[in-house]
């Protein structure tokens, strides 16, 4: 710190420093319940397109295409933040039954689009004949 004052020179009061002394950080769960939701709420994702791939191999499964675009990290922040997204109306869907691994993605059935794209061995399987 010595090394930073010039021989001479006084260390006054550093102005930025008194501008921005009124600052307080808060930690996130110490703030109101009612802000904190608030804050979820607004951190929700607008309403997605959900391309999922239809095939008829037996019975008909459903495999989204844009899986990685469909996480929802918000709810996996903590208890409270997963508590709003499922009172939002987000269920956990499309999942890899084939694999025990996978949980699905959340999906909004009310806000979010599903695309579907056709793939099966012909027509016939979609009636489409």
């Amino acid at each position: 710190m010595m090394d930073l004052i010039h021989q001479g020179e006084e260390a006054g009061p550093d102005p930025e420093a008194e501008q921005h002394s009124d600052l307080t950080f808060h930690r996130f769960m110490d703030l109101p319940p009612e802000l904190r939701e608030a804050i979820w709420r607004n951190a929700l994702p607008e309403p997605r397109i959900v391309s999922v791939l239809v095939y008829a191999f037996p019975g008909l499964k459903l495999a989204p295409l844009n899986r990685g675009e469909l996480k929802l990290d918000l709810s996996q922040v903590c208890y409270e933040s997963r508590r709003v997204v499922r009172e939002a109306g987000y269920v956990l869907a499309l999942r890899d039954e084939d694999d025990p691994k996978d949980t699905g993605v959340w999906f909004h059935p009310k806000r979010d689009i599903l695309e579907r794209t056709l793939w099966g061995p012909g027509e016939e399987e979609w009636g489409l004949s």
